[in-house]
Protein backbone atom coordinates (compact mmCIF):
# COMPACT_ATOMS: atom_id res chain seq x y z
CA UNK A 1 0.00 0.00 0.00
CA UNK A 2 2.78 2.44 0.96
CA UNK A 3 6.16 1.93 -0.70
CA UNK A 4 8.00 4.91 0.79
CA UNK A 5 7.45 8.32 2.38
CA UNK A 6 9.41 11.50 1.75
CA UNK A 7 9.28 14.29 4.29
CA UNK A 8 10.90 16.02 7.23
CA UNK A 9 11.78 14.31 10.50
CA UNK A 10 9.55 15.79 13.20
CA UNK A 11 10.28 13.48 16.12
CA UNK A 12 12.70 10.70 17.04
CA UNK A 13 12.24 8.25 19.90
CA UNK A 14 13.48 4.73 20.55
CA UNK A 15 12.35 2.60 17.59
CA UNK A 16 9.99 5.37 16.45
CA UNK A 17 10.19 8.10 13.86
CA UNK A 18 7.59 10.69 12.86
CA UNK A 19 7.85 12.03 9.31
CA UNK A 20 5.76 14.99 8.14
CA UNK A 21 4.55 14.88 4.55
CA UNK A 22 2.04 17.48 3.26
CA UNK A 23 0.88 18.33 6.77
CA UNK A 24 0.40 14.69 7.79
CA UNK A 25 2.61 13.12 10.45
CA UNK A 26 3.41 9.48 9.74
CA UNK A 27 4.46 7.45 12.77
CA UNK A 28 6.91 4.72 11.78
CA UNK A 29 8.35 1.86 13.78
CA UNK A 30 12.05 1.69 12.84
CA UNK A 31 15.24 -0.13 13.82
CA UNK A 32 17.92 1.58 15.86
CA UNK A 33 20.18 1.42 12.79
CA UNK A 34 17.68 3.44 10.76
CA UNK A 35 17.16 5.84 13.66
CA UNK A 36 20.90 6.44 13.95
CA UNK A 37 21.41 7.01 10.22
CA UNK A 38 18.47 9.17 9.12
CA UNK A 39 19.89 12.42 10.45
CA UNK A 40 18.63 15.09 12.86
CA UNK A 41 15.12 16.47 13.40
CA UNK A 42 14.22 18.70 10.46
CA UNK A 43 16.18 16.61 7.97
CA UNK A 44 14.41 15.75 4.71
CA UNK A 45 14.43 11.97 4.26
CA UNK A 46 13.08 9.14 2.15
CA UNK A 47 11.94 6.19 4.26
CA UNK A 48 10.92 2.86 2.72
CA UNK A 49 7.82 1.46 4.38
CA UNK A 50 5.87 -1.70 5.08
CA UNK A 51 2.22 -1.46 6.15
CA UNK A 52 1.37 -4.27 8.56
CA UNK A 53 -2.33 -4.92 9.14
CA UNK A 54 -4.01 -7.46 11.40
CA UNK A 55 -7.47 -7.56 12.96
CA UNK A 56 -6.33 -5.77 16.10
CA UNK A 57 -3.59 -3.50 14.76
CA UNK A 58 -2.29 -1.47 11.84
CA UNK A 59 1.36 -0.45 11.99
CA UNK A 60 3.65 1.34 9.55
CA UNK A 61 7.26 0.12 9.64
CA UNK A 62 10.04 2.26 8.23
CA UNK A 63 13.49 1.48 6.81
CA UNK A 64 16.43 3.72 6.01
CA UNK A 65 17.40 1.56 3.01
CA UNK A 66 15.61 -0.77 0.61
CA UNK A 67 18.05 -3.51 1.63
CA UNK A 68 16.92 -3.27 5.24
CA UNK A 69 13.32 -3.57 4.07
CA UNK A 70 14.19 -6.66 2.01
CA UNK A 71 15.84 -8.27 5.03
CA UNK A 72 12.82 -7.39 7.21
CA UNK A 73 10.50 -9.06 4.69
CA UNK A 74 12.68 -12.19 4.76
CA UNK A 75 12.72 -12.27 8.55
CA UNK A 76 8.95 -11.99 9.02
CA UNK A 77 8.46 -15.05 6.81
CA UNK A 78 10.37 -17.14 9.34
CA UNK A 79 8.05 -19.12 11.59
CA UNK A 80 7.90 -17.44 15.00
CA UNK A 81 9.46 -14.14 13.90
CA UNK A 82 6.94 -11.30 13.84
CA UNK A 83 7.49 -7.73 12.67
CA UNK A 84 8.49 -6.42 16.10
CA UNK A 85 11.09 -9.16 16.57
CA UNK A 86 12.38 -8.49 13.06
CA UNK A 87 12.90 -4.82 14.00
CA UNK A 88 14.65 -5.93 17.20
CA UNK A 89 16.99 -8.13 15.16
CA UNK A 90 17.70 -5.32 12.69
CA UNK A 91 18.38 -3.02 15.65
CA UNK A 92 20.94 -5.37 17.13
CA UNK A 93 23.16 -6.09 14.14
CA UNK A 94 24.17 -4.62 10.78
CA UNK A 95 22.54 -6.12 7.69
CA UNK A 96 25.85 -7.39 6.31
CA UNK A 97 26.79 -9.11 9.58
CA UNK A 98 23.31 -10.61 9.82
CA UNK A 99 23.56 -11.95 6.28
CA UNK A 100 26.99 -13.45 6.88
CA UNK A 101 25.89 -15.05 10.16
CA UNK A 102 22.95 -16.64 8.32
CA UNK A 103 25.12 -17.86 5.44
CA UNK A 104 27.83 -19.27 7.70
CA UNK A 105 25.34 -20.78 10.16
CA UNK A 106 26.72 -18.72 13.03
CA UNK A 107 24.01 -18.58 15.73
CA UNK A 108 26.25 -16.77 18.25
CA UNK A 109 25.63 -13.31 16.78
CA UNK A 110 21.86 -13.79 16.74
CA UNK A 111 21.88 -15.16 20.29
CA UNK A 112 23.40 -11.89 21.51
CA UNK A 113 20.27 -10.01 20.44
CA UNK A 114 17.76 -9.58 23.25
CA UNK A 115 14.72 -11.78 22.75
CA UNK A 116 16.34 -14.11 20.21
CA UNK A 117 16.82 -17.56 21.72
CA UNK A 118 18.81 -20.49 20.40
CA UNK A 119 15.85 -22.15 18.67
CA UNK A 120 14.77 -18.91 16.98
CA UNK A 121 18.34 -18.25 15.80
CA UNK A 122 18.60 -21.78 14.38
CA UNK A 123 15.23 -21.41 12.65
CA UNK A 124 16.24 -18.08 11.07
CA UNK A 125 19.43 -19.63 9.70
CA UNK A 126 17.68 -22.79 8.51
CA UNK A 127 14.86 -20.96 6.71
CA UNK A 128 16.86 -18.03 5.29
CA UNK A 129 20.24 -19.54 4.39
CA UNK A 130 19.35 -20.24 0.76
CA UNK A 131 17.41 -16.97 0.41
CA UNK A 132 20.37 -14.87 1.54
CA UNK A 133 23.05 -17.04 -0.14
CA UNK A 134 23.19 -14.92 -3.29
CA UNK A 135 23.84 -11.69 -1.37
CA UNK A 136 21.74 -9.95 -4.03
CA UNK A 137 19.57 -7.74 -1.85
CA UNK A 138 21.96 -6.87 0.93
CA UNK A 139 23.53 -3.43 0.96
CA UNK A 140 27.22 -3.59 0.35
CA UNK A 141 27.24 -7.32 -0.21
CA UNK A 142 28.73 -7.71 -3.65
CA UNK A 143 30.45 -10.82 -4.93
CA UNK A 144 31.64 -12.38 -1.72
CA UNK A 145 29.85 -10.04 0.64
CA UNK A 146 29.38 -6.47 1.78
CA UNK A 147 31.30 -6.88 4.99
CA UNK A 148 34.35 -7.34 2.75
CA UNK A 149 33.71 -4.75 0.05
CA UNK A 150 35.86 -2.07 1.69
CA UNK A 151 38.73 -4.49 2.14
CA UNK A 152 40.03 -5.64 -1.24
CA UNK A 153 42.56 -8.00 0.39
CA UNK A 154 39.76 -9.91 2.10
CA UNK A 155 37.65 -9.93 -1.07
CA UNK A 156 40.58 -11.19 -3.15
CA UNK A 157 41.38 -13.85 -0.55
CA UNK A 158 37.75 -15.05 -0.53
CA UNK A 159 37.73 -15.24 -4.32
CA UNK A 160 40.99 -17.21 -4.33
CA UNK A 161 39.71 -19.66 -1.73
CA UNK A 162 36.56 -20.21 -3.78
CA UNK A 163 38.61 -20.99 -6.89
CA UNK A 164 40.37 -23.64 -4.81
CA UNK A 165 37.02 -25.32 -4.25
CA UNK A 166 36.17 -23.99 -0.80
CA UNK A 167 32.49 -23.13 -0.41
CA UNK A 168 31.68 -19.41 -0.35
CA UNK A 169 30.24 -19.54 3.17
CA UNK A 170 33.26 -21.45 4.46
CA UNK A 171 35.65 -19.02 2.74
CA UNK A 172 33.93 -16.06 4.41
CA UNK A 173 34.02 -17.78 7.77
CA UNK A 174 37.73 -18.59 7.45
CA UNK A 175 38.68 -15.06 6.40
CA UNK A 176 36.69 -13.46 9.23
CA UNK A 177 38.33 -15.85 11.69
CA UNK A 178 41.96 -15.15 10.76
CA UNK A 179 41.94 -11.61 9.35
CA UNK A 180 44.03 -8.82 10.83
CA UNK A 181 43.69 -5.20 9.56
CA UNK A 182 47.14 -5.07 7.90
CA UNK A 183 46.99 -8.50 6.22
CA UNK A 184 47.56 -8.77 2.47
CA UNK A 185 45.46 -11.12 0.35
CA UNK A 186 48.39 -13.57 0.18
CA UNK A 187 48.76 -13.58 3.98
CA UNK A 188 45.03 -14.11 4.43
CA UNK A 189 45.00 -17.01 1.97
CA UNK A 190 47.95 -18.68 3.71
CA UNK A 191 46.42 -18.24 7.19
CA UNK A 192 42.99 -19.37 6.03
CA UNK A 193 44.36 -22.52 4.35
CA UNK A 194 46.33 -23.41 7.48
CA UNK A 195 43.18 -22.98 9.54
CA UNK A 196 41.12 -24.96 7.03
CA UNK A 197 43.54 -27.91 6.99
CA UNK A 198 43.52 -28.37 10.79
Amino acid sequence: MYSFIKGAIVEKQENMLIIENNGIGFELIVSNNTLDNVGPIGQQVKIHTYYYVREDQAVLFGFGSIEEKHMFLKLIKVNGVGPKMAVTILSGVTISDLAISIITGDTALLNKIKGVGKKTAERIILELKEKVEGFDNISGLTGFGGALENNSAESDACFALATLGIQKAEALKLIRKVAQPADTAEQLIEKALKSFSR
